[in-house]
Protein backbone atom coordinates (compact mmCIF):
# COMPACT_ATOMS: atom_id res chain seq x y z
CA UNK A 1 0.00 0.00 0.00
CA UNK A 2 2.76 2.40 0.93
CA UNK A 3 4.52 1.55 -2.33
CA UNK A 4 1.37 2.44 -4.32
CA UNK A 5 1.01 5.79 -2.51
CA UNK A 6 4.68 6.55 -3.14
CA UNK A 7 4.28 5.80 -6.85
CA UNK A 8 1.19 8.06 -7.08
CA UNK A 9 2.94 10.95 -5.29
CA UNK A 10 6.06 10.54 -7.41
CA UNK A 11 4.01 10.56 -10.58
CA UNK A 12 2.18 13.71 -9.47
CA UNK A 13 5.46 15.42 -8.64
CA UNK A 14 6.86 14.53 -12.05
CA UNK A 15 3.75 15.87 -13.80
CA UNK A 16 3.95 19.20 -11.91
CA UNK A 17 7.66 19.48 -12.60
CA UNK A 18 7.16 18.75 -16.28
CA UNK A 19 4.37 21.35 -16.48
CA UNK A 20 6.55 23.98 -14.79
CA UNK A 21 9.43 23.17 -17.12
CA UNK A 22 7.08 23.38 -20.09
CA UNK A 23 5.77 26.78 -18.97
CA UNK A 24 9.33 27.94 -18.39
CA UNK A 25 10.30 26.86 -21.88
CA UNK A 26 7.26 28.61 -23.36
CA UNK A 27 8.13 31.82 -21.49
CA UNK A 28 11.72 31.62 -22.70
CA UNK A 29 10.53 31.10 -26.26
CA UNK A 30 8.17 34.08 -26.01
CA UNK A 31 10.93 36.31 -24.63
CA UNK A 32 13.30 35.18 -27.38
CA UNK A 33 10.64 35.80 -30.04
CA UNK A 34 9.90 39.26 -28.63
CA UNK A 35 13.60 40.12 -28.56
CA UNK A 36 13.87 38.97 -32.17
CA UNK A 37 10.97 41.23 -33.20
CA UNK A 38 12.61 44.18 -31.45
CA UNK A 39 15.89 43.48 -33.23
CA UNK A 40 14.13 43.32 -36.60
CA UNK A 41 12.39 46.64 -36.00
CA UNK A 42 15.59 48.18 -34.67
CA UNK A 43 17.49 47.12 -37.80
CA UNK A 44 14.78 48.67 -39.94
CA UNK A 45 15.04 51.96 -38.03
CA UNK A 46 18.84 51.91 -38.12
CA UNK A 47 18.84 51.45 -41.89
CA UNK A 48 16.62 54.52 -42.24
CA UNK A 49 18.72 56.57 -39.80
CA UNK A 50 17.24 59.45 -37.83
CA UNK A 51 16.97 61.49 -41.02
CA UNK A 52 18.20 61.92 -44.53
CA UNK A 53 19.49 64.74 -46.69
CA UNK A 54 18.98 65.18 -50.40
CA UNK A 55 20.11 68.26 -52.29
CA UNK A 56 20.88 70.02 -48.99
CA UNK A 57 17.32 69.40 -47.76
CA UNK A 58 16.65 67.31 -44.67
CA UNK A 59 13.72 64.91 -44.71
CA UNK A 60 12.43 61.84 -42.92
CA UNK A 61 12.03 58.73 -45.04
CA UNK A 62 10.68 56.47 -42.29
CA UNK A 63 6.95 55.84 -41.89
CA UNK A 64 5.90 54.85 -38.39
CA UNK A 65 3.27 52.18 -37.83
CA UNK A 66 1.49 50.72 -34.83
CA UNK A 67 4.24 48.10 -34.51
CA UNK A 68 6.70 50.91 -33.79
CA UNK A 69 4.43 52.21 -31.03
CA UNK A 70 3.85 48.74 -29.59
CA UNK A 71 7.58 47.96 -29.35
CA UNK A 72 8.30 51.45 -28.01
CA UNK A 73 5.65 50.95 -25.31
CA UNK A 74 7.11 47.58 -24.30
CA UNK A 75 10.51 49.19 -23.74
CA UNK A 76 8.95 52.07 -21.82
CA UNK A 77 6.80 49.77 -19.70
CA UNK A 78 9.87 47.80 -18.65
CA UNK A 79 11.65 51.03 -17.72
CA UNK A 80 8.65 52.32 -15.72
CA UNK A 81 8.41 49.17 -13.65
CA UNK A 82 12.12 49.27 -12.83
CA UNK A 83 12.10 52.95 -11.85
CA UNK A 84 9.37 53.40 -9.29
CA UNK A 85 6.14 53.62 -11.27
CA UNK A 86 3.36 51.72 -9.53
CA UNK A 87 0.90 50.24 -12.04
CA UNK A 88 -2.77 50.92 -11.30
CA UNK A 89 -5.88 48.84 -11.87
CA UNK A 90 -8.05 49.34 -14.95
CA UNK A 91 -10.82 51.18 -13.09
CA UNK A 92 -8.38 53.61 -11.43
CA UNK A 93 -6.56 54.26 -14.70
CA UNK A 94 -9.78 54.75 -16.67
CA UNK A 95 -11.19 57.17 -14.08
CA UNK A 96 -8.06 59.32 -14.18
CA UNK A 97 -8.05 59.38 -17.98
CA UNK A 98 -11.69 60.46 -17.92
CA UNK A 99 -11.11 63.20 -15.33
CA UNK A 100 -8.01 64.65 -16.97
CA UNK A 101 -8.57 64.13 -20.70
CA UNK A 102 -12.34 63.55 -20.83
CA UNK A 103 -11.81 60.25 -22.65
CA UNK A 104 -13.73 57.08 -21.85
CA UNK A 105 -11.76 53.85 -22.19
CA UNK A 106 -13.48 50.67 -23.29
CA UNK A 107 -11.53 47.67 -22.08
CA UNK A 108 -13.84 45.37 -24.04
CA UNK A 109 -12.70 46.76 -27.38
CA UNK A 110 -9.75 45.26 -29.24
CA UNK A 111 -7.91 48.59 -29.39
CA UNK A 112 -4.69 48.53 -27.41
CA UNK A 113 -3.64 52.11 -28.16
CA UNK A 114 -5.70 55.30 -27.91
CA UNK A 115 -4.45 58.68 -29.08
CA UNK A 116 -4.48 61.99 -27.20
CA UNK A 117 -3.96 64.66 -29.84
CA UNK A 118 -2.66 67.71 -27.99
CA UNK A 119 -2.78 69.83 -31.17
CA UNK A 120 -6.36 68.88 -31.95
CA UNK A 121 -7.94 67.07 -28.99
CA UNK A 122 -11.18 66.36 -30.83
CA UNK A 123 -9.34 64.46 -33.56
CA UNK A 124 -9.27 60.88 -32.29
CA UNK A 125 -7.95 59.20 -35.43
CA UNK A 126 -5.02 56.97 -34.55
CA UNK A 127 -2.00 58.44 -36.31
CA UNK A 128 1.62 57.73 -35.50
CA UNK A 129 3.64 60.89 -34.97
CA UNK A 130 6.88 61.55 -33.15
CA UNK A 131 6.93 64.79 -31.20
CA UNK A 132 9.93 66.50 -32.72
CA UNK A 133 8.85 70.14 -32.62
CA UNK A 134 7.58 70.06 -36.21
CA UNK A 135 4.63 72.44 -36.40
CA UNK A 136 3.30 70.57 -39.43
CA UNK A 137 2.71 67.45 -37.34
CA UNK A 138 0.32 67.13 -34.42
CA UNK A 139 1.75 66.64 -30.94
CA UNK A 140 0.50 63.24 -29.88
CA UNK A 141 0.49 61.20 -26.69
CA UNK A 142 -0.77 57.64 -26.56
CA UNK A 143 -2.72 55.69 -23.97
CA UNK A 144 -1.58 52.10 -23.62
CA UNK A 145 -4.71 50.23 -22.53
CA UNK A 146 -3.07 46.86 -22.00
CA UNK A 147 -0.31 48.36 -19.83
CA UNK A 148 -2.13 51.34 -18.26
CA UNK A 149 0.26 54.22 -18.84
CA UNK A 150 0.64 57.13 -21.26
CA UNK A 151 3.51 57.32 -23.71
CA UNK A 152 4.91 58.94 -26.80
CA UNK A 153 6.14 57.32 -29.99
CA UNK A 154 9.90 56.95 -30.00
CA UNK A 155 12.43 55.27 -32.23
CA UNK A 156 14.16 52.49 -30.31
CA UNK A 157 17.54 54.32 -30.11
CA UNK A 158 15.76 57.22 -28.36
CA UNK A 159 14.78 55.09 -25.36
CA UNK A 160 17.16 52.12 -25.37
CA UNK A 161 20.94 51.79 -25.40
CA UNK A 162 20.75 49.60 -28.48
CA UNK A 163 24.52 49.37 -28.92
CA UNK A 164 24.72 47.61 -25.56
CA UNK A 165 21.50 45.59 -25.77
CA UNK A 166 21.72 44.62 -29.43
CA UNK A 167 25.43 44.58 -30.40
CA UNK A 168 24.71 42.72 -33.65
CA UNK A 169 22.41 45.53 -34.74
CA UNK A 170 25.11 48.05 -33.84
CA UNK A 171 27.53 46.15 -36.09
CA UNK A 172 24.97 46.22 -38.88
CA UNK A 173 24.64 49.98 -38.54
CA UNK A 174 28.40 50.52 -38.69
CA UNK A 175 28.53 48.55 -41.93
CA UNK A 176 25.93 50.72 -43.62
CA UNK A 177 27.03 53.34 -46.12
CA UNK A 178 26.51 56.94 -45.05
CA UNK A 179 25.55 57.99 -48.55
CA UNK A 180 23.82 56.27 -51.44
CA UNK A 181 22.60 57.64 -54.78
CA UNK A 182 23.14 61.19 -53.62
CA UNK A 183 21.20 60.64 -50.39
CA UNK A 184 23.03 61.15 -47.10
CA UNK A 185 21.82 59.04 -44.18
CA UNK A 186 22.19 60.39 -40.65
CA UNK A 187 23.13 57.42 -38.49
CA UNK A 188 21.79 57.10 -34.96
CA UNK A 189 25.26 56.27 -33.69
CA UNK A 190 26.44 59.69 -34.88
CA UNK A 191 23.58 61.70 -33.41
CA UNK A 192 24.88 64.28 -30.94
CA UNK A 193 23.86 63.92 -27.31
CA UNK A 194 21.85 60.77 -28.01
CA UNK A 195 22.48 59.42 -24.51
CA UNK A 196 21.24 62.65 -22.92
CA UNK A 197 18.20 62.71 -25.19
CA UNK A 198 17.44 59.11 -24.26
CA UNK A 199 17.66 59.86 -20.55
CA UNK A 200 15.39 62.89 -20.90
CA UNK A 201 12.81 60.93 -22.89
CA UNK A 202 12.67 58.16 -20.30
CA UNK A 203 12.43 60.57 -17.37
CA UNK A 204 9.67 62.51 -19.11
CA UNK A 205 7.49 59.42 -19.54
CA UNK A 206 8.27 58.23 -16.02
CA UNK A 207 7.40 61.51 -14.32
CA UNK A 208 4.25 62.10 -16.36
CA UNK A 209 2.90 58.74 -15.27
CA UNK A 210 4.02 58.98 -11.64
CA UNK A 211 2.43 62.42 -11.38
CA UNK A 212 -0.90 61.45 -12.95
CA UNK A 213 -1.38 57.94 -11.62
CA UNK A 214 0.78 57.72 -8.47
CA UNK A 215 0.13 61.29 -7.20
CA UNK A 216 3.88 61.74 -6.91
CA UNK A 217 4.71 65.33 -5.91
CA UNK A 218 8.41 64.99 -6.77
CA UNK A 219 7.38 64.12 -10.32
CA UNK A 220 5.16 67.21 -10.41
CA UNK A 221 8.16 69.33 -9.41
CA UNK A 222 10.28 67.66 -12.11
CA UNK A 223 7.62 68.36 -14.75
CA UNK A 224 7.44 72.02 -13.76
CA UNK A 225 11.13 72.36 -14.53
CA UNK A 226 11.42 70.04 -17.52
CA UNK A 227 8.01 69.53 -19.14
CA UNK A 228 6.08 72.77 -18.80
CA UNK A 229 4.22 72.25 -22.10
CA UNK A 230 2.66 69.02 -20.84
CA UNK A 231 1.40 70.59 -17.61
CA UNK A 232 0.04 73.66 -19.36
CA UNK A 233 -1.74 71.50 -21.93
CA UNK A 234 -3.58 69.58 -19.22
CA UNK A 235 -5.24 72.84 -18.17
CA UNK A 236 -5.36 74.93 -21.34
CA UNK A 237 -6.03 72.21 -23.91
CA UNK A 238 -8.03 69.63 -21.95
CA UNK A 239 -9.59 71.89 -19.31
CA UNK A 240 -8.30 69.93 -16.33
CA UNK A 241 -8.64 72.39 -13.42
CA UNK A 242 -9.46 70.04 -10.55
CA UNK A 243 -5.83 69.85 -9.40
CA UNK A 244 -5.39 73.12 -7.49
CA UNK A 245 -1.60 72.85 -7.40
CA UNK A 246 -1.44 72.36 -11.16
CA UNK A 247 -3.90 75.17 -11.87
CA UNK A 248 -1.93 77.56 -9.69
CA UNK A 249 1.30 76.68 -11.52
CA UNK A 250 -0.24 77.27 -14.95
CA UNK A 251 -2.02 80.45 -13.81
CA UNK A 252 1.19 81.88 -12.34
CA UNK A 253 3.07 81.25 -15.59
CA UNK A 254 0.41 82.94 -17.73
CA UNK A 255 0.29 86.74 -18.05
CA UNK A 256 -3.27 87.59 -17.09
CA UNK A 257 -3.87 91.22 -16.26
CA UNK A 258 -3.30 93.51 -19.25
CA UNK A 259 -2.50 90.61 -21.53
CA UNK A 260 -2.70 92.12 -25.05
CA UNK A 261 -3.90 88.77 -26.42
CA UNK A 262 -7.01 87.98 -24.41
CA UNK A 263 -7.43 84.64 -26.18
CA UNK A 264 -4.46 83.44 -24.11
CA UNK A 265 -6.38 83.64 -20.86
CA UNK A 266 -9.67 82.19 -22.10
CA UNK A 267 -8.53 78.55 -21.59
CA UNK A 268 -7.98 79.36 -17.92
CA UNK A 269 -11.58 80.52 -17.57
CA UNK A 270 -13.55 78.14 -19.77
CA UNK A 271 -13.32 75.52 -22.47
CA UNK A 272 -15.61 73.81 -24.95
CA UNK A 273 -16.00 70.06 -25.18
CA UNK A 274 -15.84 68.21 -28.49
CA UNK A 275 -19.63 68.41 -28.72
CA UNK A 276 -19.41 72.22 -28.34
CA UNK A 277 -20.68 72.39 -24.77
CA UNK A 278 -19.28 75.18 -22.62
CA UNK A 279 -17.54 74.32 -19.35
CA UNK A 280 -16.80 77.30 -17.11
CA UNK A 281 -13.80 77.12 -14.75
CA UNK A 282 -15.00 78.56 -11.47
CA UNK A 283 -11.84 77.05 -9.95
CA UNK A 284 -9.80 79.81 -11.62
CA UNK A 285 -11.98 82.54 -10.13
CA UNK A 286 -11.64 80.88 -6.72
CA UNK A 287 -7.88 81.10 -7.12
CA UNK A 288 -8.08 84.78 -8.11
CA UNK A 289 -10.31 85.50 -5.12
CA UNK A 290 -7.53 84.46 -2.75
CA UNK A 291 -5.04 86.94 -4.17
CA UNK A 292 -4.29 90.18 -2.33
CA UNK A 293 -4.83 92.19 -5.51
CA UNK A 294 -8.01 90.40 -6.49
CA UNK A 295 -9.76 93.75 -7.08
CA UNK A 296 -7.24 94.47 -9.82
CA UNK A 297 -8.16 91.16 -11.45
CA UNK A 298 -11.88 91.90 -11.08
CA UNK A 299 -11.49 95.30 -12.74
CA UNK A 300 -9.53 93.77 -15.62
CA UNK A 301 -12.12 91.04 -16.11
CA UNK A 302 -15.00 93.52 -16.07
CA UNK A 303 -13.40 96.28 -18.14
CA UNK A 304 -11.40 94.28 -20.66
CA UNK A 305 -12.31 90.62 -20.73
CA UNK A 306 -16.11 90.93 -20.77
CA UNK A 307 -15.82 93.45 -23.59
CA UNK A 308 -13.66 90.90 -25.46
CA UNK A 309 -16.24 88.16 -24.92
CA UNK A 310 -19.08 90.45 -26.05
CA UNK A 311 -17.27 91.11 -29.34
CA UNK A 312 -16.20 87.50 -29.86
CA UNK A 313 -17.74 85.12 -32.39
CA UNK A 314 -19.08 82.80 -29.71
CA UNK A 315 -22.83 82.10 -29.89
CA UNK A 316 -24.85 84.43 -27.68
CA UNK A 317 -25.82 81.55 -25.37
CA UNK A 318 -22.17 80.88 -24.51
CA UNK A 319 -21.25 84.56 -24.28
CA UNK A 320 -24.05 85.00 -21.77
CA UNK A 321 -23.01 82.03 -19.65
CA UNK A 322 -19.39 83.22 -19.41
CA UNK A 323 -20.42 86.78 -18.64
CA UNK A 324 -22.98 85.70 -16.04
CA UNK A 325 -20.46 83.57 -14.17
CA UNK A 326 -17.87 86.34 -14.06
CA UNK A 327 -20.29 89.13 -13.10
CA UNK A 328 -21.90 87.01 -10.41
CA UNK A 329 -18.57 85.98 -8.92
CA UNK A 330 -17.30 89.57 -8.81
CA UNK A 331 -20.49 90.74 -7.13
CA UNK A 332 -20.38 87.97 -4.52
CA UNK A 333 -16.74 88.62 -3.68
CA UNK A 334 -16.35 92.35 -4.13
CA UNK A 335 -15.23 94.34 -1.10
CA UNK A 336 -16.30 97.66 -2.59
CA UNK A 337 -19.19 99.63 -1.09
CA UNK A 338 -21.24 99.00 -4.21
CA UNK A 339 -20.63 95.40 -5.26
CA UNK A 340 -23.06 95.76 -8.18
CA UNK A 341 -21.37 98.77 -9.81
CA UNK A 342 -19.46 96.64 -12.30
CA UNK A 343 -22.57 94.70 -13.16
CA UNK A 344 -24.55 97.91 -13.50
CA UNK A 345 -22.05 99.32 -15.98
CA UNK A 346 -22.27 96.16 -18.05
CA UNK A 347 -26.07 96.08 -17.86
CA UNK A 348 -26.34 99.68 -19.07
CA UNK A 349 -23.71 99.55 -21.80
CA UNK A 350 -23.99 96.01 -23.17
CA UNK A 351 -27.63 95.04 -22.61
CA UNK A 352 -29.48 97.79 -24.39
CA UNK A 353 -29.85 100.25 -21.56
CA UNK A 354 -31.78 100.29 -18.33
CA UNK A 355 -35.27 100.13 -19.81
CA UNK A 356 -34.53 97.37 -22.31
CA UNK A 357 -34.64 93.62 -21.87
CA UNK A 358 -31.50 93.12 -23.96
CA UNK A 359 -29.88 90.07 -25.48
CA UNK A 360 -28.13 89.10 -22.25
CA UNK A 361 -31.22 89.57 -20.08
CA UNK A 362 -33.13 87.25 -22.41
CA UNK A 363 -30.43 84.57 -22.13
CA UNK A 364 -30.18 84.92 -18.35
CA UNK A 365 -33.95 84.55 -17.95
CA UNK A 366 -34.11 81.70 -20.45
CA UNK A 367 -31.54 79.72 -18.44
CA UNK A 368 -32.97 80.63 -15.04
CA UNK A 369 -29.90 82.75 -14.29
CA UNK A 370 -27.82 79.53 -14.44
CA UNK A 371 -28.86 78.83 -10.82
CA UNK A 372 -26.04 81.13 -9.72
CA UNK A 373 -26.32 82.33 -6.14
CA UNK A 374 -28.20 85.68 -5.88
CA UNK A 375 -27.59 86.40 -9.58
CA UNK A 376 -31.24 87.06 -10.44
CA UNK A 377 -31.49 89.77 -7.77
CA UNK A 378 -28.03 91.14 -8.62
CA UNK A 379 -28.97 91.53 -12.27
CA UNK A 380 -32.35 93.13 -11.54
CA UNK A 381 -30.68 95.67 -9.25
CA UNK A 382 -27.95 96.29 -11.83
CA UNK A 383 -30.54 96.94 -14.54
CA UNK A 384 -32.20 99.50 -12.29
CA UNK A 385 -29.04 101.21 -11.05
CA UNK A 386 -27.03 101.09 -14.27
CA UNK A 387 -23.82 103.01 -13.86
CA UNK A 388 -25.10 104.73 -10.73
CA UNK A 389 -27.81 107.07 -11.96
CA UNK A 390 -31.09 105.55 -10.77
CA UNK A 391 -33.58 104.83 -13.52
CA UNK A 392 -36.22 102.10 -13.31
CA UNK A 393 -35.64 99.05 -15.39
CA UNK A 394 -38.35 96.82 -16.73
CA UNK A 395 -37.39 93.31 -15.62
CA UNK A 396 -39.97 91.90 -13.20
Amino acid sequence: MKRIIWIILSSGFLLVSCKKESNKNEDSEAIAKNSELKAELLNKQLKAGYGEERSETDFNNYTFEETDLTISNEILNDYLKKNGFIPVENNVFAEKIKNVFNRTLDYNSDKTNVILNFSNPCNRDLIFNKNEGDELNDYCIYISKNQNFISELFSIPEILDYQKTYPESAKLESSLASESNGIKIYKWSEKQNLANLREQNLKKILNRNKYLFNDDNQSFVWLQKNDKYFLESLVKTFGYVKDRQLLEFVFTNQKFINNPNLEDISPLLWHKTCDEKLVFHKETLDLINEKKNKTEYFIFLNDEYLRFIDKSELPISQKAEIIANILNFIALNSEENNPFSNMGFFAENFDGGRKTEGKYSKEFIKHNFYNLKDFKKQWKDAKVDGDGVAYPGNIE
